[in-house]
């Protein structure tokens, strides 16, 4: 089914084994195919650009408030990825949001910004996060988009446009089908 807000056409992904699902554009294949993926994972390659999505359950920062979260989380996610700088461009808390379907039982936090890369050369890479915060199953899921790499302010801006619409494509299709796989 193709969207009609993006030129992707969005197929339904079984995440960890049917325990989750989301839409995902169909030129983005399982990373698990190729190489080695932590069980934690689920990551997702797009095989006509630069982008990558991965979904990661993590335990629960039973210490970070929900106001905290997104700093909290963005800037852990730039340090793990080598990150020189980091600068985080919106953050909100989704309550009550109908299009994400997990927001009227849990929070879900979503925040963007661009981590600097100096891997051959400096590069702007922008950051989408998602975080569904679940206290009563000890868990985190972080939802992450990778953009397109970019070199300059104009050329970030178009795609950070365009991973917006994907992303919050990704956010409004996730759900949680079945709960035990927390247990």
């Amino acid at each position: 089914m193709a969207d009609c807000q993006t030129r992707f056409r969005m197929v339904r992904v079984p995440l960890f084994g049917g325990a989750m699902a989301c839409d995902l554009p169909d030129t983005f294949k399982d990373v698990s195919t190729i190489r080695q993926v932590p069980d934690n994972q689920e990551v997702f390659m797009d095989m006509s650009s630069e982008r990558s999505v991965v979904i990661e359950i993590v335990e629960y920062q039973e210490t970070v408030s929900d106001g905290d979260a997104a700093r909290f989380f963005f800037c852990d996610l730039a340090k793990e990825n080598g990150a020189t700088e980091v600068q985080r461009t919106s953050s909100f808390i989704w309550k009550d949001e109908p299009q994400i379907p997990v927001s009227k039982q849990f929070v879900v936090i979503v925040t963007g910004g661009v981590q600097q890369l100096c891997q051959n050369g400096p590069k702007r890479i922008p950051v989408q996060l998602g975080i569904i915060r679940l206290p009563g199953h000890n868990a985190e899921i972080l939802i992450s988009l990778y953009g397109e790499p970019c070199d300059g302010e104009q050329d970030a801006s178009k795609v950070e446009n365009e991973d917006s619409v994907l992303f919050n494509r990704l956010i409004g299709t996730f759900v949680i089908t079945n709960f035990s796989l927390f247990e």
